[in-house]
């Protein structure tokens, strides 16, 4: 249990410190609200927990909001380039 709560902690931290450093902290920040959908994929193969609507759902929203908040920054990257 400790070597799997070490290991966790420390390769999720390195993982987090390499994407901040290569694609910066917003995407970066974009991309770590995935570790649910992520979680309950890999919870279905290894554990084979059940996915039911909640968890779809929830999946859902989650996929949602970063896609509404890159096509923000997306709009806003444009009309800073037009601008200039």
């Amino acid at each position: 249990v400790l070597y799997m709560a070490v290991f966790a902690s420390v390769c999720g931290y390195l993982i987090q410190q390499i994407s901040i450093k290569d694609i910066g902290p917003s995407k970066t920040n974009l991309y770590i609200n995935l570790v649910p959908v992520f979680s309950m994929i890999m919870a279905y193969f290894i554990l084979d927990e059940k996915i039911n609507l909640i968890k779809i759902i929830s999946a859902i929203f989650i996929i949602s909001g970063i896609l509404i908040a890159n096509a923000g920054k997306k709009e806003n990257l444009e009309n800073i380039e037009e601008n200039q």
